[in-house]
């Protein structure tokens, strides 16, 4: 690192794992130059000149074929499971709507005693809920990306863990 290196190819050579480098920066949270100045020692300014000339789409390209996406969890346990929460709630927000549904309606035929306004309530509301599982169906797994409450044989919407991959 003493001025030996000439050209971006050559900094290839002394650092052809920047890959490995890049994925346990990822792993401490850190940025890649602060990683380096840490672990290797380096100066910041060989640090910012080794990263300028490797080109980051070499580092990502290296990341995806030399990382399996099993062994490289880029996103932390936390966001995860925040995650897995959020698509709870959507799940708990639907379950409620359907079991309110007939009450409203009921109260509505009830309030308003016109069986126009009760067929059109319940339309509107019957229309919603099923707006809503539709969307339950899109609703992606964080870990596996496949959906959350559906696999190919099986669908259930009063899960807590994906269909697919067992995610709780």
């Amino acid at each position: 690192m003493d001025g030996s290196i000439k050209s971006s190819d050559e900094y290839k050579i002394h650092f052809p794992n920047m890959s490995v480098y890049a994925q346990e920066a990822l792993k401490q949270n850190i940025s890649l130059s602060q990683f380096l100045v840490d672990t290797l020692g380096l100066d910041d300014v060989v640090v910012e000149v080794i990263i300028a000339n490797w080109n980051s789409d070499d580092i990502a390209k290296d990341l995806n074929s030399s990382v399996k996406n099993d062994d490289l969890e880029i996103e932390n346990d936390d966001l995860i499971e925040n995650k897995v929460k959020r698509i709870l709630l959507k799940r708990n927000i639907v379950l409620l709507s359907m079991i309110l549904w007939v009450p409203l309606v009921a109260l509505i035929d009830y309030l308003f005693e016109l069986e126009l306004v009760t067929i059109t309530a319940a339309i509107l509301f019957f229309a919603i809920i099923g707006w809503q599982l539709f969307a339950l169906y899109f609703i992606r797994c964080p870990r596996c990306h496949k959906s959350f409450f559906w696999s190919i044989f099986w669908a259930n919407g009063f899960t807590n863990k994906c269909m697919n991959c067992g995610l709780r």
